[in-house]
């Protein structure tokens, strides 16, 4: 059987509006009590709908399926670092939220419209994923260390996210170098459905 990316990504936004749905039971029942549940929800949701744009990118033009589609989850991921500045009562870094999403979206359409590289635009899109969840682990990590708490659930997730797109990366390379491998292939789709 070949499991393709495309298929992956279909898993992918089906866990991730699976997600979305178990949030909203959590959102209606604990909002009043934690601030900044809703972008958990938001961040699922918005998981969701790009991987299920990138899911129609051979039906759908390319500025909805890979330049729209990849900054959804982008924005995804900066939508959580506010909830969790919300958790922790301190300001989000909004500034630099506009600046990442500016460079993203010229790169992205850029290498996609004008100069067509694959190579770059993914780099741009998993360098900048990369970052933010690196960022977002780095702040859990430096209030368990200011409040001598456990450390939380969500940096557990967070770390294997990361892990998760580093292997992803990795395997891409891997059958880039090596030319088109079935089992490369496979295992970077695999590894799609365990981000999700």
């Amino acid at each position: 059987m070949n499991f393709t990316t495309q298929d992956a990504l279909l898993v992918n936004s089906l866990l991730f509006m699976t997600g979305f749905i178990i949030m909203l039971f959590i959102i209606f029942r604990y909002n009043k009590r934690l601030s900044g549940l809703n972008s958990f929800g938001y961040y699922f949701l918005l998981n969701s709908i790009g991987a299920l744009l990138m899911y129609f990118k051979e039906d759908i033009s390319h500025l909805l399926t890979i330049v729209i589609a990849n900054y959804i989850v982008i924005l995804a991921a900066m939508i959580m670092i506010t909830g969790i500045f919300n958790f922790y009562n301190k300001k989000a870094p909004y500034k630099q939220f506009v600046i990442i999403s500016i460079v993203t979206i010229i790169g992205l359409y850029y290498f996609t419209f004008i100069d067509y590289v694959y190579g770059i635009r993914m780099f741009i899109y998993v360098s900048v994923n990369f970052l933010l969840h690196v960022y977002l682990l780095r702040m859990i990590y430096i209030n368990h260390k200011e409040k001598n708490e456990k450390f939380e659930l969500l940096g557990v997730i967070i770390a294997m996210f990361i892990f998760t797109g580093v292997l992803r990366t990795a395997l891409v390379a891997a059958s880039t170098i090596l030319g088109s491998s079935f089992d490369i292939e496979n295992l970077a789709a695999m590894n799609i459905v365990l981000m999700g």
